[in-house]
């Protein structure tokens, strides 16, 4: 966030600045320092700046330069809101499994980003808990890693 707000840019702004470029007709995968709007929303918790996106048609299967999209960095940062939004759409616009399951430049899947129980627990239903990464963990693998007994439980 400190990268936005040391050019002026804070949330509000973030959703005038985004509501504006669609009003004028701008693609729904705007870039903004190189990164979908739909990433950087999912990145700072901008849930209303994420809705308007994925209401307007958004990309959402566009990604960052790691490799991850909006799904990922919203389960990373436990965004269940974001999360919740991003897999109705996909489930009524495309295939949930598959933009569920992509995966990012390491082979890490959303599943495999989510931090929290509840993330997971939300994430499960529309994922392939076999696929493995670039390491050749699974999801439970890194579960296990984390020493979390909740964490296997939900998987």
């Amino acid at each position: 966030m400190a990268r936005f707000a040391a050019i002026g840019l804070d949330h509000r702004h973030i959703y005038d600045l985004t509501q504006g470029l669609l009003d004028a007709g701008a693609q729904n995968d705007v870039l903004l320092h190189g990164r979908p709007l739909s990433v950087v929303a999912s990145r700072f918790g901008f849930v209303d700046v994420a809705q308007l996106l994925i209401a307007k048609g958004a990309n959402i299967t566009a990604r960052d330069d790691r490799g991850r999209t909006a799904l990922m960095i919203a389960a990373m940062r436990n965004e269940s809101d974001i999360v919740r939004d991003l897999l109705e759409r996909a489930t009524a616009t495309e295939d949930a499994k598959y933009y569920a399951d992509m995966q990012d430049n390491d082979g890490n899947t959303a599943l495999m980003l989510a931090i929290t129980v509840a993330m997971t627990k939300q994430l499960v239903p529309f994922t392939n808990v076999n696929i493995r990464n670039r390491n050749g963990q699974t999801a439970l693998m890194l579960a296990s890693k984390k020493r979390s007994l909740q964490l296997v439980r939900a998987l």
